[in-house]
């Protein structure tokens, strides 16, 4: 006979989301951020917005990865951009991104994501983790 072992609810949890925007009795959003990681020679990076509620008219990300500057603690911005525009209207955002190393030196980035809603009178921001990987942009 199987041993079935029972799961804790924690286990059964989804993740929780790394940004979170709550209005009004019903209005919610939640951002997750992607890992920042080197897949076959390209950085990837990215965020996913969901909404939900009957007053989310509008929603976005805007999403910055950073690179510090050679060891020295300061970062400075590599690439900014939004979600893109069609998805606005609707009440999801994906942003992901991949662009080529131009070497295997190793790097250190972190990302800065800005989460809109309700025509940017709702907005939160967080910094991912930081990392350090072989790639150079």
């Amino acid at each position: 006979m199987l041993g079935l072992t029972a799961l804790s609810p924690q286990a059964l949890a989804a993740p929780a989301p790394d940004l979170t925007l709550e209005w009004a009795p019903d209005n919610h959003c939640d951002t997750f951020y992607a890992p920042i990681r080197v897949v076959d020679g390209f950085l990837e990076w990215g965020a996913k917005q969901t909404c939900r509620g009957a007053s989310v008219f509008t929603q976005y990300l805007r999403v910055e990865l950073h690179r510090e500057l050679y060891l020295s603690g300061a970062y400075y911005n590599v690439y900014l951009a939004n979600s893109p525009l069609e998805q606005r209207f609707g009440k999801t955002s994906v942003f992901d991104q991949t662009r080529r190393c131009k070497s295997e030196a190793v790097r250190t980035y972190h990302m800065l994501v800005w989460a809109f809603a309700d025509d940017e009178r709702q907005r939160t921001y967080g910094e991912s983790e930081t990392v350090d990987l072989p790639c150079e942009l």
